[in-house]
């Protein structure tokens, strides 16, 4: 027992020596942290010290840039202090006593390139601006409207997602008010892979509509409706506002080129949301290097209000593609091929304030559906100076079920009669109610058809290269909608009663028949260059009667773009090309379905007009 209580002893006695002699080899350290031009503390620096790369103690400084250690054992330790904004400081440090350091930190001045996010302008025949992908995430838009800020002269704007936004090019001011007439907007052509978006068989809008609010989400000949375009999809736009080539017809203001994503096997997803929107995306790519077999599909939704504060107005979009690009390398040709499967889905909806209007029965509600199927193969030559460089065939199906339907509450201050006839001659009239709710419906189911056959070849004659293009496209038209459902004796305006009830498949289909011929001549002049692209285009519309002055006749388009290249110098080590270049060209465009067969306009006259205010019973009393 006495041996046990000495080992403890000596056990006791042997730890209090050691703490006693590691409290002798412990020493405070004091940090000091200042800016280094004008000697502010730096609040918040981090300060720490490391010894063989394993950190031992950190810390931030005080409101006086100070900071203790307060016990240190001796050692090399080095010393690392950061603040943001600033240079790191490292040191190696030696401690044999008590150790104070006053550090000065350098501003971190970063010197960053130029970054200039926005459509760039290709060198090409014509004048047009190329918008990439990586444009587009640092805009991040909402739809394809925003994309225009990037052009040239562009203004910045807040997304209006609660109106149609029809794109305007080569066009002063803002446009006519009119749904009507918009020749502007419609007069450019929109183009996904290849293949346009057809508007011609549009008919989405309220018969007799008096109201701006119906004008403003009307798209009948007023083209593309840029806010149902997602962006998160598109790879590449490119804007053509210059003479197009003959390949591109049915237009009159320029081309908007769509690029789709293809490939990639990451995973990508967007969520945006701003003081009148909110927006996510998910799209997901595959590639099969082997099988050359590229696969990706993507899904998203916007929803957007006019006023964040106004819940009674929205606008949602919904939007869905999938699609498929194949490779086949043979030798001598090479075969590619592409499918896409779209869904486009834009629905409006407004709503009265019940607070502010008693009558609750007023609603708006729009409802597009719009269903796209692309499929694209080319035939391509390996031989660069074979007679054939390719051949391509695009084509693309679309068809849209859409439906408006809109209630209003009328209420008249005097007596008014309702005409109930189709046909001309006299007719005894009604009279409306004081008050009555109106509804009209309006069924639009616009198809649309597309296809181009493409060939190019080449010619090497002396020193010139040309590149002929031979084609030729068929575009079709039709509407299968029951067209405007409304009670003539309940209308939904009454103030403007100039039509009637009419059904869209009664209209006939339109048919768009073109040939276009191009040759792309290159020769060289000395040291100059002299490019030239010519070309003629012949359209014709179909199926027309004979009362037409259309009828069987066709519509020429010649255009021509030339471009002289000088021989590039140096200034200094930097080389500087310069060319000249202009252009003239023709561009037709084919009337729509509303304005080759107008809905009937009636002229109602009254003759003899006698409203009692009494019952009849209490006349004849």
């Amino acid at each position: 027992m006495k041996t046990l209580w000495a080992i403890i002893l000596i056990f006791v006695l042997t730890d209090n020596l050691t703490g006693q002699n590691t409290r002798k080899n412990t020493f405070p350290i004091r940090i000091t942290v200042c800016d280094s031009i004008n000697h502010d503390p730096l609040f918040l620096a981090t300060i720490s010290l490391t010894q063989d790369n394993h950190k031992i103690i950190a810390g931030s400084s005080d409101a006086q840039g100070e900071y203790l250690f307060p016990s240190v054992q001796t050692g090399v330790y080095k010393l690392k202090v950061s603040f943001i904004g600033y240079k790191t400081y490292t040191d190696t440090i030696r401690i044999t006593g008590d150790f104070s350091l006053h550090i000065l930190l350098a501003p971190d001045q970063v010197v960053m390139q130029e970054v200039i996010v926005t459509a760039r302008e290709s060198h090409g025949m014509t004048s047009s601006s190329i918008i990439d992908r990586k444009a587009m995430e640092h805009l991040q838009p909402s739809s394809f409207s925003d994309l225009l800020e990037l052009l040239p002269g562009g203004r910045s704007a807040d997304p209006a997602l609660n109106q149609v936004n029809p794109i305007r090019l080569r066009e002063a001011g803002e446009g006519s008010s009119s749904s009507d007439y918009d020749v502007a907007s419609r007069g450019v052509a929109f183009f996904i892979n290849g293949t346009p978006i057809n508007t011609g068989a549009d008919m989405l809008y309220v018969s007799g509509e008096a109201s701006t609010d119906d004008r403003k989400r009307s798209t009948v000949n007023r083209g593309v409706d840029m806010r149902s375009i997602s962006t998160d999809g598109i790879e590449q736009v490119e804007i053509i506002r210059g003479i197009p080539s003959v390949e591109y017809g049915n237009l009159t203001s320029g081309i908007v080129k769509i690029k789709r994503k293809m490939g990639g096997n990451h995973f990508n997803a967007r969520f945006k949301a701003d003081e009148s929107s909110k927006l996510v995306y998910l799209g997901k790519g595959f590639e099969f290097p082997k099988r050359q077999i590229k696969i990706n599909s993507d899904i998203g939704r916007a929803d957007a209000k006019a006023d964040p504060r106004d819940n009674l107005e929205n606008y949602k979009r919904l939007t869905f593609s999938l699609r498929l690009e194949k490779t086949w390398k043979t030798d001598p040709y090479n075969v590619f091929y592409s499918t896409h499967a779209d869904y486009n889905g834009s629905f409006n909806t407004e709503k009265i304030d019940p607070d502010i209007n008693r009558h609750k029965e007023d609603s708006y509600k729009s409802r597009i559906n719009r269903l796209s199927w692309i499929n694209n193969i080319e035939w391509q030559s390996e031989n660069q100076t074979a007679f054939f460089n390719s051949l391509s065939f695009n084509s693309s199906v679309s068809f849209s079920k859409d439906k408006v339907d809109e209630v209003r509450y009328n209420s008249l201050s005097r007596a008014m009669a309702a005409p109930n006839s189709n046909e001309a001659g006299e007719h005894d009239g009604v009279f409306l109610p004081f008050q009555f709710v109106g509804t009209q419906k309006v069924d639009n189911r616009p198809f649309g058809a597309y296809v181009r056959l493409t060939g190019n070849f080449r010619l090497f004659i002396a020193k010139t290269r040309q590149e002929l293009k031979i084609g030729t496209d068929w575009q079709m038209d039709k509407n299968f909608g029951e067209g405007q459902l409304y009670d003539p004796l309940r209308p939904v305006n009454y103030t403007s009663i100039s039509t009637r009830p009419r059904p869209y498949n009664d209209i006939p289909a339109g048919h768009d028949l073109s040939f276009f011929a191009e040759d792309y001549f290159t020769l060289p002049v000395s040291t100059h260059t002299l490019e030239i692209q010519a070309g003629v285009r012949a359209s014709s519309l179909l199926n027309l009667p004979k009362a037409y002055k259309l009828h069987n006749k066709f519509y020429f388009d010649p255009r021509v773009n030339m471009k002289w290249l000088f021989p590039a110098f140096f200034i200094g080590d930097q080389k500087l090309s310069y060319e000249i270049g202009g252009g003239i060209g023709w561009h037709s465009m084919m009337p729509s379905l509303t304005q080759l067969y107008p809905n009937l306009l009636y002229e109602d006259i009254i003759q003899l007009n006698y409203y009692h205010n009494n019952r009849p019973t209490d006349v004849c009393r």
